[in-house]
C-alpha cells in the first residue's frame, strides 16, 4: 500500500513546491510572511503539517485514479450501454439451392430469428439467428460481365458497363414485380464501396437487355441495405441514438453494409415469355487506375 502512495504523494510535494514559488513570484510580500519564497522550510512543524496535507491530498488523488474505471463505466453506462456489450459473431448466409429456386412459383418466406447451425467442429456446434426476413424468389443471378469498350447506348461521359445477367423460372414474371431481390457484393478490401458508389453516383444509367432489345430504366432500380431499424444486426434500444448503432454495426461487421436490394418493377416492361435478361449499368471509371479496374473484371 506505502508503495503504490509514494508516488502520489511525491507528486503533492512537487506541486506544492511548484504552486509555491508561483505564488511568491506573485504575491513576494504575503510569501516572505509565509516563508513560501525559500527552497527549504526552516520551521519543522510547519514543514510536517505540509507532508500530512500532501499524503492525505495523495490518498484522495489514488482513490480517484482507481475509481476511474468504475466512473468511466458507469458513464457508460448510462450515455452509451451498447458499447459494454458484448458484440455476438455474425456471418453472411446465402441461400442458393438452385434446384429448389428453379421450381419456385411464387416468392418463399424465411422469416427472422431463423436458427442456423453450424457444422460440428471437434464436438462444438455454433447457432447462429438470422437478422432479417428472406424471400426466396424464382430468379437467379447467373452471371456478371464488365467491358470498358463503347455502345451506342453509353452516354458520352460514360465508359464502362457492368452486366447483371438474370434467369427466371416458370414465367413468374408477376409475382417479380412487387419483390425486391437482395444482391451481395462478395469482393475484397473496401472494393464494394466503390462499387456501390459507381452505382449510386450522378451520370450513371441503367438500361435491361433480352434478346436485341434494350429497354432504357429512368431511374436507379437499386437500394442500400442495413440502415433501417427494422435491418438491425442487435436489438434496439431507445435510449441510445440510431447513429451510435450504425457505427458499431460497421466496424464490428462491415460486410452487412456490403448489400444491395434490386427493385423488380422493371420486370413489368418484359415480356412474359423471356426468361433471360441483363440489366446494363453503365458509369464512368478512372480507366487508368488499373487496380479498380482488374477489381471489376474480377467480380
Amino acid at each position: 500500500m506505502i508503495e503504490e502512495l509514494l508516488p502520489f504523494y511525491e507528486k503533492q510535494l512537487q506541486e506544492f513546491g511548484q504552486q509555491s514559488r508561483e505564488f511568491a513570484q506573485k504575491y513576494p510580500k504575503i510569501a516572505q510572511r509565509l516563508s513560501l519564497n525559500q527552497e527549504q522550510i526552516d520551521d519543522p512543524h510547519i514543514e510536517r503539517l505540509i507532508q500530512a496535507f500532501s499524503l492525505i491530498a495523495a490518498r484522495i488523488d489514488k482513490k480517484l485514479t482507481d475509481s476511474y474505471d468504475v466512473f468511466t463505466r458507469s458513464l457508460f453506462e448510462v450515455m452509451f450501454p451498447q458499447y459494454l456489450r458484448h458484440f455476438p459473431a455474425c456471418s453472411v448466409v446465402s441461400f442458393e439451392d438452385i434446384n429448389k429456386i428453379k421450381q419456385l412459383t411464387e416468392p418463399h418466406l424465411v422469416p427472422h430469428h431463423t436458427v442456423l447451425k453450424s457444422r460440428s467442429f471437434k464436438g462444438v456446434q455454433c447457432e447462429f439467428n438470422t437478422t432479417q426476413d428472406v424471400k426466396l424468389l424464382p430468379i437467379h443471378l447467373s452471371g456478371l460481365d464488365f467491358k470498358t469498350t463503347p455502345s451506342a447506348h453509353m452516354h458520352l461521359n460514360q465508359n464502362a458497363t457492368l452486366s447483371l445477367k438474370f434467369e427466371i423460372f416458370n414465367n413468374a414474371h408477376a409475382c417479380l414485380t412487387d419483390e425486391k431481390l437482395p444482391i451481395y457484393l462478395d469482393a475484397i478490401s473496401n472494393f464494394p464501396l466503390q462499387v456501390l458508389d459507381s452505382i449510386f453516383k450522378k451520370g450513371t444509367s441503367f438500361a435491361v437487355k433480352y434478346g436485341q432489345t434494350i429497354v432504357e430504366l429512368s431511374k436507379n432500380p437499386f437500394e442500400l441495405i442495413g440502415f433501417a431499424e427494422q435491418e438491425s444486426l442487435l436489438p434496439l434500444d431507445q435510449h441510445t441514438h440510431h447513429a451510435y448503432r450504425l457505427l458499431m454495426e460497421y466496424f464490428c461487421f462491415p460486410e452487412k453494409f456490403s448489400y444491395l436490394k434490386l427493385d423488380l418493377d422493371f420486370l413489368k416492361r418484359i415480356p412474359q415469355h423471356v426468361s433471360e435478361l441483363e440489366l446494363l449499368i453503365h458509369f464512368k471509371l478512372n480507366l487508368n487506375d488499373q487496380a479498380v479496374v482488374r477489381n471489376y473484371s474480377e467480380l
